[in-house]
């Protein structure tokens, strides 16, 4: 009696320890997906005042070899976003209004005309001047734009993503004396990681905004474009207004994980049924053909999702929930190959791993599977 009950207490045991090994694992991806997509650092970069925004410039202006005695003019730019909409995984497309202060035309000999282009923006897009107030020595010009912006993201963090949609402000002629500087003093609050410059009833679908900020960025060109802007000044501080959003888990979860999440216990049911024992076999109506018919649905259903996945970043390499499809389609071709060989009989059911009624692959399938999940999580997100 007591040599019967130790098989069946030592398949308990591994049963338990196949139990805990996959919710170890489990609990390691969401804790990670939890950490990453609720902790977002800001950008300590970015410029909070006009104090600070005219020493970031003037060690931007020294790095790049510019002499910074010679006279600059220096012209007060807004940005205001009334709406943001990624129309594909590069392009993405803004609406607002952007205001620029000059000295009035009355108190200069050579007066200043207010321009400037973004230097991303694509065909399609639309730019027109909304209105004009004088405020004693400066007149402001306010323009509302609908633009397309062509900027390479990054996307292999999906659907765990941030990314930083900026408006690049420049002038549009190559006058190297004429810099734009941020409007700070014209919001509430430019701290580090407020969200200012958008409208509040901004409508985002599948993301959310982390901040906003303005920064300077050193621009570099290997052309001095015909003018006399000399060779050492190919880089160039410019002025950027950021927008950092993240995407909201959830809906990717659902769209993506539930559905492989879903053909992965189907798989493990179909690995359940495989036995060589005759009783068992009618009882859960095994079959190699059958297998075969369900792991070919199961496939095309993986397949359909993973292409209409691919469509979105076929500019990028692998994503994070690419790694997910890939061990799904390693796990249907190791599913009908084990059940191939138990269709054969007892003789070979009996030898390595298919000993003991497959038992080996039953107790291994969720730790491996959840395990490879696991380390690839780590390795995109930790390590």
């Amino acid at each position: 009696m007591n040599s019967s009950s130790e098989p069946s207490n030592a398949r308990k045991l591994m049963w338990r320890i196949s139990y805990f090994s996959s919710i170890s694992f489990l609990a390691i991806i969401i804790l990670t997906w939890l950490h990453v997509d609720h902790h977002y650092n800001p950008n300590v970069d970015h410029l909070i005042s006009v104090e600070s925004a005219q020493k970031n410039l003037v060690d931007k202006l020294k790095k790049s070899g510019i002499n910074t005695d010679q006279p600059f003019t220096f012209i007060s730019t807004g940005v205001f976003i009334q709406s943001l909409n990624f129309s594909s995984s590069n392009n993405v497309e803004l609406t607002g209004y952007i205001w620029q202060k000059l000295p009035s035309t009355k108190n200069t000999n050579q007066p200043i005309k207010p321009s400037f282009i973004f230097p991303e923006q694509v065909a399609g897009s639309e730019m027109k001047l909304a209105y004009q107030e004088i405020t004693g020595d400066e007149t402001v010009y306010g323009w509302y734009f609908n633009v397309v912006l062509r900027q390479k993201f990054d996307y292999l963090d999906y659907p765990l993503d941030h990314k930083t949609v900026w408006i690049r402000i420049s002038p549009s002629h190559f006058d190297r004396s004429i810099i734009f500087t941020p409007a700070l003093d014209s919001y509430k609050s430019t701290e580090i990681g407020h969200v200012f410059g958008v409208d509040e009833g901004l409508v985002l679908g599948d993301w959310e905004i982390d901040e906003t900020f303005f920064d300077y960025k050193t621009v570099a060109y290997d052309t001095n474009f015909g003018t006399q802007f000399k060779a050492q000044h190919y880089e160039y501080p410019e002025l950027y207004f950021n927008v950092v959003v993240k995407r909201k888990f959830l809906n990717s979860f659902i769209i993506n994980l539930v559905p492989l999440l879903t053909v992965a216990v189907l798989l493990f049911a179909l690995l359940m049924t495989v036995t060589v024992e005759p009783k068992k076999r009618e009882a859960v109506g095994f079959n190699f053909t059958g297998v075969i018919s369900i792991v070919s649905a199961l496939f095309f259903v993986v397949l359909i999702s993973h292409i209409q996945l691919r469509e979105q970043f076929s500019e990028d390499g692998i994503v994070y929930i690419e790694y997910f499809f890939l061990l799904m389609y390693f796990l249907m071709i190791m599913l009908i190959i084990n059940t191939y060989f138990f269709s054969r009989g007892r003789a070979v059911s009996s030898t390595f791993i298919m000993a003991d009624d497959n038992l080996m692959p039953k107790l291994y399938f969720w730790p491996f599977t959840l395990g490879v999940m696991a380390v690839v999580t780590l390795v995109t997100f930790v390590f």
